[in-house]
């Protein structure tokens, strides 16, 4: 068993790194995101001052919605990504390599099986979430844009080609709107698959 006083939420650090790094800058960026499957996969970078080449700290964190408790799956991504700049502002600090917020999601975890139908055997994992414990990406966003006046930028999917352009509209054929990335490159035959929204 672990102590959770001894680790800090990731509000708590985010107040630390404003207050020691008053020009310093944080991103995050999704790498990876299957809305359909329910996997995400973010990465945070906490750079000292907001002009530093390169990023003091960084974290990679993935996650799958359906290891959430059903009320909580909605959050999977906000819980991720805020998790994911937690992490990095610990890793920066120098401490636990994991916060009270993550800490909170393991301690009452039982096994339990919950992947079972014809194409997979039944998977015992760990549950990672405890009702209420989730911390809102969306106001940890706020939280650092206001203490530290920064902007949030939309992540922009890559592609082979480079950063993927942002279309949306409706379809002349169909009538349809659509809204998404397409590949930048300007030979048909060589785009990469258009990532829709």
């Amino acid at each position: 068993m672990f102590d959770l006083s001894s680790y800090e939420t990731v509000a708590m650090l985010n107040k630390w790194f404003v207050e020691n790094y008053p020009m310093g800058r944080s991103n995050i960026e999704i790498i990876h995101h299957d809305p359909e499957k329910g996997y995400i996969t973010c990465r945070a970078e906490v750079y000292r001052d907001v002009d530093d080449a390169h990023p003091a700290a960084t974290n990679i964190a993935h996650g799958f919605r359906d290891l959430y408790n059903p009320n909580m799956r909605r959050f999977y991504a906000e819980d991720i990504a805020s998790s994911c700049l937690g992490r990095a502002i610990t890793l920066l600090k120098g401490g636990q390599t994991a916060t009270r917020d993550d800490m909170e999601k393991v301690q009452p975890a039982p096994l339990k099986s919950v992947i079972s139908d014809d194409l997979w055997t039944t998977l015992e994992v760990k549950t990672f979430e405890s009702e209420g414990t989730a911390t809102s990406f969306g106001s940890t966003l706020a939280l650092v844009q206001d203490q530290l006046g920064g902007e949030i930028v939309e992540s922009v999917p890559s592609c082979s080609h480079g950063r993927m352009l942002y279309k949306e509209g409706r379809s002349e054929k169909t009538g349809n709107t659509y809204k998404g990335y397409t590949c930048p490159s300007k030979v048909r035959k060589d785009q990469c698959k258009a990532v829709w929204l």
